[in-house]
């Protein structure tokens, strides 16, 4: 193999290579988010969950209240 042919088929084998690493940090930032994103959204799901169950409770104390007022009149 010439000289020329032999650097040209190493200039390949090295874009070979930094496209696959290149895959590779695709699919580790790629990893990351979905991982991130899964404990954002159970995050999300347990602070709905609270502020629906603290809004509930304020609703059936204002009911609670509203009737012992309406008893006392």
């Amino acid at each position: 193999m010439s000289d020329e042919l032999k650097a040209a088929n190493d200039v390949s084998d090295a874009a070979w290579a930094a496209e696959a690493a290149a895959k590779a940090a695709y699919v580790s930032a790629r990893a990351a988010w979905d991982a991130e994103k899964a404990v954002l959204d159970d995050a999300w799901a347990a602070a709905r969950a609270a502020a629906m169950d603290a809004s509930e409770a304020a609703r059936a104390a204002a009911r609670a209240a509203m009737d012992v007022a309406r008893e006392k009149s």
